[in-house]
Parts: C-alpha cells; sequence; structure tokens
C-alpha cells in the first residue's frame, strides 16, 4: 500500500512538474496542490469580489480546488488540524499563478 502511494504521487509530481505545491504536514504526511488554472482562478477573484463570500470561504474554495493529494476527506482532517494551512497555500497558489511572482513585467 505505501509503495502503491508513493507511485501515485511521483506521478503527481511528474505530470504537475513545475506547476506544484507540496507541503509535508507533521502528523498528515504530503500535500500536493496543483497550479489553478484559469478558471479556478477566475472564481477565486470573482468570489472574493462578491460581498456574499467571504475571504476566508473563497481562499478555502481556491485551494481545495487545487488539491490533489490526499483525498478530500483526509485534506479536511488535516485543514482541521492546521487551518492556517489555508492562509499558506492560498498565497502560495497566487504566486504560483502569477501574482507578483516577478515573471509579468509592467513596461512604462
Amino acid at each position: 500500500m505505501a509503495t502503491d502511494i508513493k507511485t501515485s504521487l511521483a506521478g503527481l509530481r511528474k505530470a504537475h512538474a513545475g506547476k506544484l505545491l507540496e507541503y509535508d504536514i507533521e502528523g498528515h504526511g504530503p500535500v500536493l496542490l496543483k497550479r489553478p488554472t484559469r478558471g479556478d482562478f477566475k472564481r477565486f477573484i470573482d468570489q472574493v469580489s462578491n460581498d456574499k463570500h467571504s475571504k476566508a470561504s473563497s481562499m478555502e474554495a481556491l485551494v481545495k480546488s487545487c488539491r490533489l493529494h490526499p483525498d478530500a476527506g483526509t485534506f479536511d482532517a488535516v485543514l482541521d488540524d492546521m487551518p492556517g494551512l489555508l492562509l499558506q497555500a492560498g498565497a502560495d497558489l497566487q504566486e504560483l499563478a502569477g501574482v507578483d511572482s516577478g515573471r509579468i513585467a509592467k513596461k512604462g
């Protein structure tokens, strides 16, 4: 079973190379998040801009939309234990998507 998980994680790392965030959460193991798609990021911006959604719920939706590993139930348990991961991962995902990454240069 552990070999299957290692193989699965290796496959995810290869498939998303350069577009992946990985965290090692003490007591929970690895968490892998992919770079947000254009649609993921648009939904995030729309939610943040909408008075009906809190910034926290918008950030949680963005992070969960990018989750590759672990499964949804396990990830919820990680977030219950380490709720600050939402803030850290949300900021990291925004940077991975190009926000303040230095890859976008304003001219003039």
